[in-house]
């Protein structure tokens, strides 16, 4: 006897007969019904409330820019406040001034060096 071929083909749809998956559709079309449009207007309106109290909370904060204007202008009134004197150095042959530890000129010089009231290093 002669042997009998099996063939199995599978036959799809052209694609445009291929429906879509209406299982997905119909879950999207539910969660889109089930929040009805008086929630997203309340969410809406929570969302504006908490900007404006944002908003509120920040006119009450002083600004960056005013609290380090302030603070540069305690600092200059605080500076001005302290006494100061003025030293003038006279050596010959030249020499390097160093008040504290810092230069500051060669001599000869006319300049006054300002330094704050107090003991001070100079060599």
């Amino acid at each position: 006897m002669p042997a009998i071929e099996k063939k199995t083909e599978v036959v799809r749809p052209p694609k445009e007969e291929r429906r879509p998956n209406t299982a997905v559709v119909s879950e999207t079309e539910k969660k889109a019904d089930a929040q009805p449009q008086q929630t997203n207007k309340a969410v809406q309106k929570e969302e504006a409330e908490k900007k404006e109290e944002i908003s509120a909370e920040k006119k009450d904060e002083p600004s960056l820019t005013a609290i380090l204007k302030d603070l540069a202008d305690s600092a200059i009134k605080q500076k001005e406040a302290l006494p100061s004197g003025g030293i003038r150095v006279m050596a010959y042959p030249w020499a390097k001034v160093y008040v504290d530890g810092e230069y500051v000129e060669t001599t000869p010089t006319s300049k006054v060096i300002k330094v704050p009231a107090g003991e001070h290093k100079i060599t």
